[in-house]
């Protein structure tokens, strides 16, 4: 390797690691300044600590934990469990850190994928498809609190910032594997795309509408197409041609795969039945669908799928169907809440980058650089990335968790406090009340149970309520149950609790003692139990035939 080899190499690693950890740098930038739309309850906290329990070897399996809201297997269990993996994120603090770890991250990979779709799709270089995507992204979220409330739906662990991510990487393999021009890398992204069809809706059955139906749809326009020539760029093109003979294995290879992760999911437990209705009389998104910027995003989608049919080709069709799928899933899902709405809101930018610069032939780079300079570039980018990118995250991961710690109620912290000073580590409360275990830091655990003293078990397992000692996990189901002392009842007017004093009485008897109980209703009230017998016994009656929610099987 000659002098100028090295220096080529050097020239174009150094330029690479710069624009890799400017992608870093902007999700750093948006998760502080969108840190107040990140939520912070028991569905983003229950995650995680169904997560410990199989990093603490509590459980054998991901199987036997309970993932109601439950994160994508990619990226979002892959973030989370690389973070447990981190010496510094093992702390009274891992539940924070361990969100301010994902918000980042999840915030630079959703920032990074925008701006491949755009420098894919459009002629913009890759540093302006960067100043196009974080300064669009950061004037939205200025302007548009639904906008924020969208990305920091997408920052929380659960599972609609692994389906975004998911829906936008399919989108680039797409780009890819149609504007690549060579067929090697094509048929590689078309691998990749089959794979992470399966991958995708192994998670989350949402991404057979926001990815999967609409470019296999972009991959029939191809099929569809009747010439072998470029409308872009008047030539010849080897991968269409290699798209064309190969369109149908590959569309049944698409839509097989996916279909084999839903069915995977729910023969191994993993998701929990999927049933279509048509209720649109009670759908929550009235007042949302009417909002400026989901009409704006709308009359984009329509205006980019009347332009891909007639111009801009199958990956804008793609784009465009993934954008208005929301409009057509929503009529099927009862209740459909916002956070099944995010891609619309999402792609906004993309399509405005696709339709402002139409793309006018297939990108210079990096796909046409094939040189074992341009690679090996790329691979020491990377390396050199990795690490720098640890110390940026351990920067900036403590500031963010303390100001997600800031966030709590005062009255909260305080009773939590106050139960450990006198020895109250264990305890219970209504399915919200289960995120004070990350409000007390760890000091105290708290545990859901529903309105009858139950276990409620929708995003807990079994073993999140049993004895984290010594006992092996094959033993008796009466010597490996906790105790619990008391049971706490929150006041907050937005989450108001769903277990009152007369239901902890009814299914628990007269409490020992009580702390807080205000009479006027203020502050946390919070029941006192110093024989814990009643409490063991209603607990242990539902787990001793738990399973998780998709399987029954009475256990010792």
């Amino acid at each position: 390797m000659s002098r100028d080899d090295v220096t080529v190499i050097a020239a174009r690693a150094a330029a690479d690691l710069v624009f890799l950890l400017a992608w870093l740098a902007g999700g750093i930038i948006l998760a502080t300044w969108n840190q107040g739309e990140v939520v912070l309850n028991t569905d983003s906290s229950a995650p995680i600590t169904q997560l410990l329990l199989l990093t603490h070897g509590r459980v054998d399996s991901l199987q036997e934990l309970r993932l109601a809201r439950i994160p994508s297997f990619l990226p979002d269990l892959l973030i989370l469990r690389a973070g447990l993996g981190l010496q510094w994120m093992d702390g009274p603090e891992t539940i924070e850190l361990l969100l301010a770890w994902y918000s980042i991250l999840i915030g630079s990979l959703l920032l990074a994928l925008q701006g491949a779709l755009i420098f894919l799709t459009t002629p913009l270089s890759r540093w302006w498809a960067w100043v196009v995507t974080v300064l669009g992204t950061s004037v939205l979220v200025q302007v548009s609190p639904l906008y924020r409330e969208a990305i920091g739906l997408t920052q929380t662990p659960v599972h609609h910032g692994g389906n975004v991510f998911n829906t936008l990487l399919l989108l680039v393999l797409m780009a890819l594997m149609v504007r690549s021009r060579s067929p090697l890398r094509s048929r590689l992204a078309a691998a990749a795309l089959v794979a992470l069809a399966f991958i995708g809706t192994l998670s989350n059955v949402l991404l057979l509408f926001t990815a999967v139906a609409p470019v296999g749809m972009g991959l029939v326009l191809i099929l569809l197409s009747s010439s072998g020539v470029s409308r872009e760029a008047g030539r010849t093109d080897p991968v269409q041609g290699w798209l064309r003979s190969q369109m149908g294995p590959l569309l049944v290879s698409l839509l097989g795969a996916a279909l084999l992760g839903v069915i995977a999911a729910r023969s191994f437990n993993l998701q929990c039945g999927f049933n279509l209705g048509v209720f649109p009389d009670s759908n929550l998104l009235a007042e949302y669908r009417d909002s400026p910027l989901v009409l704006l995003a709308t009359a984009l989608g329509l205006l980019l799928l009347f332009r891909a049919t007639t111009s801009l080709g199958p990956v804008a069709l793609a784009v465009a169907l993934s954008a208005l799928s929301p409009h057509v899933y929503s009529w099927f899902l009862p209740d459909t809440p916002r956070r099944y709405f995010l891609t619309l809101p999402l792609l906004m930018l993309v399509m405005i980058a696709m339709l402002v610069f139409p793309a006018a032939g297939a990108p210079a780079s990096p796909l046409a650089m094939t040189g074992r300079r341009s690679v090996l570039g790329a691979v020491l980018a990377l390396l050199l990335a990795l690490p720098m990118a640890w110390v940026l995250l351990r920067v900036a991961s403590p500031p963010l968790a303390a100001r997600f710690q800031s966030r709590y109620d005062p009255a909260d912290g305080v009773m939590l406090e106050r139960l450990a000073s006198l020895g109250h580590h264990r305890g219970l409360s209504d399915f919200w009340g289960a995120h004070l275990t990350a409000v007390s830091r760890g000091s105290v655990e708290v545990l859901p149970i529903d309105s009858d003293g139950e276990p409620d078990l929708w995003a807990h397992n079994r073993e999140a309520f049993l004895s984290a000692s010594a006992q092996p996990l094959d033993a008796p189901l009466s010597e490996r149950l906790g105790t619990f002392s008391f049971v706490y009842l929150r006041v907050d007017e937005e989450q108001p609790s769903l277990i009152k004093v007369k239901d902890v009485l009814a299914a628990y008897g007269p409490p020992s003692g009580r702390l807080g109980c205000r009479e006027d209703g203020s502050g946390p009230c919070v029941l006192l139990y110093a024989n814990s017998d009643n409490l063991r016994e209603v607990v242990a009656g539902k787990l001793a035939t738990f399973r998780n929610r998709c399987r029954e099987g009475n256990l010792r």
